[in-house]
Parts: structure tokens; C-alpha cells; sequence
């Protein structure tokens, strides 16, 4: 599947004030209902959903790092490796923010990366599926988010787990809950 966009690199500054002024927004930042949100070791936040598909059949949807269009938040993305590094540049619906994400690690059932661009902070995401033990699949998306200031820390952990989870009860729509 091939996005394109276009990304100007020397716009960093209005970039970053339009990624907090969406992790600002009430809709991005704090969503409704975020079930399933788990600290699970200092600045480790966790979103884990169950789904009645198989973990090969949700991983086949949604195990390329180029393969965020399940995700009902982004509306393109483009991944370009260079020098051995691999990058995707992901545009959120509505046409901003850019987010860049370096993948970090792809294996058979989890892919690791670390957000380059986008936030006022770097988080390490991972995106992982395994077997639920009941002939579905367990979705768990986690984020390890560091920073000095605590209410950036916070708000950044706000939009991001929101943001995990949309894309994971998406996935519930999708693939159906698991019984």
C-alpha cells in the first residue's frame, strides 16, 4: 500500500504547536472512555483489547509498519528507509499533525518503534498480538513515555493512549470482541 504526503522538515516549530494544540483538544486528548488503560511499570502505559480473530489473522491486518490505515485516526502515511533506517510519516484525519515514527524492531507478532517527530516528546511504542488462550487474540499497544515537565508528560500520555485506543477498539469493530 503506498500513502503519499508531502512533509516540510524545516517547519518543525508550528508542527510541534500543532501537536500540542491536538493533545490540548478535549475529543484527542481525553477521550470519553479509555478502557483498559494499564501503568504497568513507571512510564509505561498499556491498551489491550480482545478480539475473536485469530492473532495470525489480526496480525496480517495489522502487522507492517506501513499498515496504520485501520487506524480511524490517520488519514495517510508514507514510510521511506534510508541508510539502513526505516521512518514513517503518518498524517492524523484532517490533514495535521505529522507524526514520524522510526521503527526500532518488526518481528512475527510485535513491531517496536519510537516517535521522532510530531509530539513535544520521543515515546517507545509497541504494537503486539498474541493469543488469548481462547481461540481469539489479545491486542496490546503500549507506550514508554519519559519527560521533565509532568503536565507535558501527562498530556502527551493523554493523546497517546486515547489515540491506542481508538485504534484498537476499531479493531474490536473489525475482527469482533472476543467471547
Amino acid at each position: 500500500m503506498n500513502f503519499e504526503i508531502s512533509y516540510d522538515v524545516r517547519n518543525r516549530s508550528s508542527e510541534r504547536e500543532e501537536s500540542q494544540n491536538l493533545l490540548a483538544q478535549e475529543s484527542f486528548s481525553r477521550p470519553k472512555k479509555v478502557e483498559s488503560v494499564e501503568k504497568v511499570e513507571k512510564n509505561l502505559h498499556s491498551v489491550s483489547r480482545e478480539v475473536s480473530a485469530s492473532p495470525e489473522e489480526v496480525w496480517k491486518a495489522i502487522g507492517k509498519f506501513d499498515a496504520l490505515s485501520w487506524h480511524p485516526g490517520i488519514e495517510s502515511g508514507k514510510v521511506q528507509t534510508k541508510d539502513c533506517v526505516t521512518t514513517r510519516s503518518l498524517v492524523a484525519k484532517g490533514g495535521s499533525p505529522v507524526f514520524e515514527e522510526q521503527l526500532l524492531e518488526q518481528g512475527p507478532n510485535h513491531i517496536r518503534y519510537k516517535m521522532i517527530g510530531g509530539l513535544p516528546l520521543q515515546p517507545e511504542g509497541t504494537l503486539k498480538v498474541e493469543s488469548n488462550g481462547h481461540g481469539g487474540s489479545k491486542i496490546t499497544w503500549e507506550a514508554k513515555i519519559d519527560g521533565a515537565d509532568k503536565k507535558t508528560v501527562e498530556a502527551v500520555t493523554a493523546g497517546v493512549t486515547g489515540f491506542y485506543a481508538a485504534g484498537l477498539d476499531n479493531l474490536v469493530k473489525k475482527f469482533g470482541k472476543a467471547k
